[in-house]
């Protein structure tokens, strides 16, 4: 069974009084049914940095987007920024999105939601798409480093996968630690080991 996520309570990075007022401005612009602003993925990001709880309603139809890019915009506002647990579900859902940036987002999303809780479930459904070679690579990156996430690797541990480049699969992915989550265990981590010496 699947651990409860664990978003609540999660502190939120001050703002500037400069971003709180942009967001407010972006947030009303939206707010009147205007036509979104070219720079929709800015202002998602605008409001989400304000925190204004008046704007989860919003983020939430921006989630149900039919443009790729807004539905990942507004999940990663929802996880990452409101740290909202009843939205771990829609980053569950959408790991089976059509479009691999909703994807590749929702896994990130998944490893935040369980960080630290070891949940085999939730690794077993992140390496499942870390093994499907025909998924995009960024999903399949996204999905390998969120399993880190779950298993409380320290950011700078040379086992964490990289961001920012694409990894090479073959040699970069230890697959003895997908192997042993996909047989249902709880890899041994180097990093705790080191800790108990």
């Amino acid at each position: 069974m699947q651990a409860k996520p664990i978003l609540n309570g999660l502190p939120r990075p001050p703002l500037s009084q400069e971003d709180i007022d942009r967001s407010k401005v972006v947030f009303d612009f939206v707010q009147r049914g205007e036509k979104w602003p070219d720079g929709i993925l800015t202002a998602i990001t605008l409001i989400a940095k304000g925190s204004s709880l008046q704007a989860v309603p919003m983020m939430e139809e921006f989630a149900k987007s039919p443009d790729p890019d807004i539905r990942a915009a507004a999940l990663q506002a929802l996880i990452l920024v409101y740290h909202l647990p009843e939205h771990c579900q829609t980053a569950w859902s959408m790991l089976d999105d059509e479009d691999p940036g909703p994807r590749s987002v929702a896994a990130m999303c998944v490893g935040f939601c369980y960080i630290a809780t070891k949940d085999v479930e939730v690794m077993q459904r992140l390496a499942s798409i870390v093994a499907t070679e025909d998924e995009e690579w960024i999903v399949r990156q996204s999905a390998y480093r969120s399993i880190f996430d779950v298993l409380n690797c320290p950011y700078r541990h040379p086992k964490r996968p990289p961001s920012g480049r694409q990894m090479n699969f073959e040699a970069e992915v230890d697959w003895e630690i997908i192997a042993q989550i996909q047989r249902g265990e709880v890899p041994r981590i180097p990093w705790n080991d080191a800790s108990r010496s």
